[in-house]
């Protein structure tokens, strides 16, 4: 039971970590991104912010499904029931996803961006939990044994 607590919980911070680097690197990358990030952190409840960089945000999606696999992937590592430990870490994925979702509404992100978010981070999950177990990982039933 340990092991598979900590699994979610090293898995989540993997993913906390590498989604900030991520966005530091995609503010060197797309300089509208950050000026509009600075902007949000000098006033975040201003209403004349302007529009996020679609590019960026498209980019950060599609970057956003590697790092979330690498958190399933070290989840499913760590944990002595993979499959099991990983669908979890995904549900609780989805839930803060969509909290977030209702947290940001109206804010400077747009709605599709904010809904898009959870299930990406779901499915990355997922899928690094199988590419765990694909890649001669446990299964359910070898950690049970």
């Amino acid at each position: 039971m340990v092991r598979n607590v900590l699994g979610v919980i090293a898995g989540y911070v993997l993913v906390l970590a590498l989604t900030g680097i991520m966005t530091l690197c995609l503010m060197l990358i797309f300089p509208a991104y950050r000026e509009w990030g600075l902007k949000v952190a000098e006033n975040p409840e201003s209403t004349t912010l302007p529009p996020l960089p679609t590019t960026a945000i498209i980019t950060n999606m599609v970057l956003g499904l590697p790092v979330a696999m690498a958190g399933g992937y070290l989840c499913a590592r760590i944990a002595k029931h993979a499959r099991g430990t990983t669908l979890v870490f995904a549900a609780i994925f989805l839930v803060a996803g969509v909290g977030y979702y209702f947290a940001g509404r109206g804010g400077p992100q747009p709605g599709w961006y904010l809904a898009a978010l959870p299930p990406i981070g779901a499915v990355g999950v997922l899928l690094g939990g199988a590419l765990f177990r694909r890649g001669g990982g446990r299964s359910t039933e070898e950690a049970g044994s």
